[in-house]
């Protein structure tokens, strides 16, 4: 999927009830920082695809619900390639303890 197909299918019926059953699984909590959300708070979590690849593919084990903040550090260094600099450490720990490599 291109990225207007992938922004069209997450205003479907079908993502967004995925995304509701996400949200409900994961407690509100970003998997990775562990902060909770709640009410319009939500929306800061985010239903990050591990293989964007096969973007449709609804199983809740190709997916990690993360907040915004720790989502836009997983495009830097996994999409963007970029570097985590001082923050690195703590990224690799956090990783490590959730079970997760490098592929996230």
């Amino acid at each position: 999927m291109n990225t207007e197909e992938r922004i069209k299918f997450r205003k479907t019926k079908t993502w967004q009830l995925f995304r509701i059953r996400m949200l409900l699984q994961g407690h509100n909590t970003c998997q990775l920082c562990g902060t909770e959300y709640s009410g319009r708070q939500t929306k800061m979590l985010h239903v990050h695809h591990i293989n964007p690849d096969n973007y449709s593919d609804l199983n809740p084990n190709n997916f990690r619900l993360v907040c915004a903040t720790c989502h836009k550090y997983i495009i830097e260094r996994f999409i963007k390639k970029k570097s985590w600099g001082k923050f690195a450490p703590e990224w690799y720990e956090l990783l490590k303890h959730f079970g997760l490599k490098e592929k996230i």
